[in-house]
C-alpha cells in the first residue's frame, strides 16, 4: 500500500495516512481536500465558532484546532479533547495527522457537523522488524531524526512511500522483553517500509537504519538478505535522493 507518514515519535511508533491517485478524493487526498474547506469556512466564519470556556470541552469532544509546526501556523484540523491543560488550554489530539499538542483556547473552534463526516485517518504503527540499540527503553533521538528524515520530511515525495503490512491484522506477535523478565505482546501495525524512489531499486527504511547502526534486528528477524546497492551510508544517501 502507499502511506504518507504524518507524524514520527519513533521507528517504533508512528502515524500515517492511507494514500491513493483517483478522481473522487479519498484517504490522504480527502484529508487535504477537507483542510482546504476547513481553512476558508474559519476564515469567514470562525469568529461564530469561537469555544469560550474548557468547561464546554470535555474529553472526548470532538473540534477543530489549529496545527503549528514550530510558530507557523498549518489551518484548522479536526481534533479530539484528551484532557484539561489549565484555564484556558486543552490537551489534543490530531486526528487526521497523530499529533498530540497542548493548544491555547483562542485557536480552537468547535465543529459544524458537515466536516465531521470523514472518519478520522491517522493510524499508527511501527516499524517491522527492528528495534532500538543498546540497553535503554527508548529510541535515541538520532535515531528517530534520521527515521523522520527518511519517511515524513519535506524530501518525501507524496506517494513515494510503500508499506508491507507484516503484522497487526489478523496476526499477534509475543515475546520476553530484553530488559525485564515481561512477556510483552505486541498487537500494533507493523509495516515493511520502502522509499520507491530512494536509490536505482529503492530503499528499505529497516535495512538502511540497521546499516548506519541507528537500528539492530529483532531476534525473531533473520534478514538471509545482503544488503543492496540501494542502501546506502549516511553520508550518500542525500546525493542518492537527489540523483533519483
Amino acid at each position: 500500500i502507499s502511506i504518507v507518514v504524518t507524524e514520527v515519535k519513533s521507528p517504533g511508533r508512528f502515524w500515517f495516512n492511507l494514500h491513493e491517485f483517483t478522481q473522487i478524493p479519498a484517504y490522504y487526498d480527502a484529508v487535504q481536500s477537507l483542510m482546504r474547506t476547513m481553512q476558508k469556512f474559519y476564515a469567514e466564519e470562525g469568529d461564530k465558532w469561537m469555544v469560550e470556556s474548557v468547561l464546554k470541552c470535555q474529553p472526548g469532544t470532538v473540534l477543530a484546532a489549529q496545527y503549528f509546526e514550530g510558530k507557523e501556523k498549518r489551518g484548522f484540523h479536526r481534533v479530539i479533547v484528551k484532557q484539561e491543560a489549565g484555564l484556558r488550554r486543552l490537551k489534543l489530539f490530531y486526528i487526521d495527522h497523530g499529533t498530540t499538542a497542548e493548544q491555547k483556547l483562542k485557536h480552537v473552534r468547535f465543529l459544524p457537523a458537515e466536516f465531521g463526516q470523514l472518519p478520522g485517518q491517522a493510524m499508527e504503527a511501527q516499524l517491522w522488524g527492528v528495534e532500538q540499540v543498546g540497553q535503554d527503553s527508548r529510541w535515541p533521538p538520532a535515531a528517530r531524526q534520521r527515521f523522520f528524515q527518511l519517511v515524513a520530511s519535506g524530501e518525501v515525495e507524496v506517494g513515494s512511500l510503500s508499506a508491507k503490512i507484516m503484522e497487526g491484522v489478523t496476526r499477534r506477535r509475543s515475546r520476553v522483553e530484553r530488559n525485564s523478565n515481561l512477556f510483552q505482546i505486541h498487537t500494533g501495525l507493523s509495516l515493511r517500509l520502502v522509499r520507491i524512489n530512494l536509490g536505482p531499486k529503492g530503499t528499505d527504511i529497516a535495512k538502511l537504519l540497521v546499516a548506519e547502526g541507528l537500528a539492530m534486528w529483532e531476534d525473531e528477524v533473520k534478514p538471509g538478505v545482503k544488503l543492496d546497492s540501494s542502501v546506502a551510508p549516511s553520508g550518500a544517501t542525500t546525493s542518492v535522493a537527489a540523483s533519483a
